[in-house]
């Protein structure tokens, strides 16, 4: 968590809302291989809306169902 959180800030700085994403998002998808399906919601969602933001629609329809 420690590390997604400077990886965060750090495309934060840059203004790089796909790395944003893209970050969010495998964590997500790593948390739900490890069974941890209710932390990884959040996570999947929120990646989800902003692939929307940045008009890469297929990308936050993948994660949406992975949150579901």
């Amino acid at each position: 968590m420690d590390l997604l959180s400077k990886a965060i800030t750090f495309y934060q700085s840059l203004n790089d809302r796909y790395s944003i994403a893209a970050q969010l998002g495998n964590f997500g998808l790593t948390l739900r291989q490890f069974g941890r399906n209710d932390e990884a919601k959040p996570f999947l969602l929120q990646s989800a809306e902003i692939f929307d933001e940045i008009h890469l629609p297929q990308y936050a329809q993948q994660l949406r169902r992975a949150a579901s």
